[in-house]
């Protein structure tokens, strides 16, 4: 629960803050583009959520090494999707973009928009393999009962790369405009991924033991 409001928070700061900087046509880009991208991870969170199930399954049956395969089948689909996903960010950025932008625009303001999102697009398209293979493992992971270290590890993220680096970047570069922020998150995804990824395969999940203080059957229930 702590990381995932930490994560709010950093996003929202980022959001109306850092991009925000930049006025309403770069506001409105990132908004339209986010949308598009929630197509791509809130299908892959909901893989996710299945993961952790299976993971703590198997390592309930005792079997650590099918939890760790069935864990790779899940970080490969999730992979695959958003590697398609990112494909299509950036063959159809403008269009993806334009689906969004109404009639309250004024033609000059529309085709901005669309020049901004699709920058946008083109960025978010280099960090999606990573963001599978950090929301997968953050689910594989958790279904092993690892979650301290994880969480460490997103939070120290979001701050140095989110927060940290689209501040340093908004104020060194800010001719940039909001695409100085996006690669701020970029970073962040990348990074975050990344440390998951060393996370899982270090083997730490495998020494936690999350049925040590279960109660036998036979127990009286508090």
């Amino acid at each position: 629960g702590l990381m995932s409001g930490n994560e709010i928070f950093c996003w929202k700061i980022f959001m109306l803050k850092f991009v925000g900087e930049f006025g309403a046509l770069h506001s409105a880009a990132s908004w339209f583009s986010l949308r598009v991208m929630m197509l791509s991870f809130m299908p892959t969170v909901g893989i996710s959520f299945g993961i952790t199930a299976v993971v703590g399954r198997w390592i309930g049956k005792g079997d650590r090494e099918e939890a760790g395969r069935r864990a790779m089948v899940g970080v490969g689909l999730c992979v695959a999707y958003m590697a398609v996903c990112a494909l299509f960010m950036v063959i159809f950025r403008e269009p993806l973009i334009r689906l969004f932008v109404t009639e309250e625009y004024t033609p000059e303001d529309a085709a901005e928009i669309v020049r901004i999102g699709g920058l946008v697009m083109i960025c978010a398209a280099v960090f999606q393999i990573f963001d599978a293979l950090g929301i997968a493992l953050i689910g594989a992971l958790r279904g092993a009962g690892d979650t301290v270290v994880p969480g460490v590890l997103n939070a120290v993220c979001a701050w140095v790369f989110l927060l940290g680096g689209g501040w340093f970047i908004v104020t060194q570069w800010p001719e940039m405009g909001s695409l100085g922020p996006w690669i701020a998150a970029a970073a962040f995804i990348i990074a975050l991924g990344s440390a998951l990824v060393w996370r899982w395969f270090s083997g730490a999940w495998k020494k936690i033991d999350i049925a040590a203080h279960a109660p036998a059957a036979d127990d009286p229930v508090p």
